[in-house]
């Protein structure tokens, strides 16, 4: 399970959860604050986030703002010192931040590791 960090979207009630294994996205909304299964064959489009698409999706974005929000802190590193930092980036692949339609409805402005971001999108099937 891998979790995505969700900055700004058409829901606002937290992040979303990514099982690999089962290949779905557990996303909370308001009908299902515990979360609503979505299969990655429901993402319409995901691409890296520019200034332009995030615009295109809602005028007050900001990937600025979302991007200050990415922690440069690592987990991995509060543990184990750079080190721990460098097999956090090695494991996970930098960090990614994407915009991503799903046939709901929904977009989404998130962040995960770039690997992660790699096995969701759909154009690296």
């Amino acid at each position: 399970m891998v979790e995505i960090i969700v900055h700004i979207g058409t829901f606002q009630n937290g992040n979303i959860l990514y099982y690999r294994k089962e290949e779905y996205l557990l996303v909370p909304t308001q009908n299902e604050p515990d979360g609503e299964h979505i299969s990655l064959n429901e993402i319409v489009s995901i691409e890296k986030a520019t200034d332009e698409n995030i615009k295109s999706l809602d005028e007050n974005w900001d990937l600025a703002k979302a991007k200050s929000q990415i922690s440069d802190a690592s987990n991995w590193g509060a543990a184990f010192g750079i080190i721990g930092i460098v097999g956090e980036v090695l494991y996970k692949g930098v960090k990614t931040t994407f915009v991503m339609k799903l046939k709901n409805g929904m977009n989404i402005l998130g962040t995960v590791g770039e690997n992660y971001f790699n096995e969701i999108s759909p154009t690296n099937e």
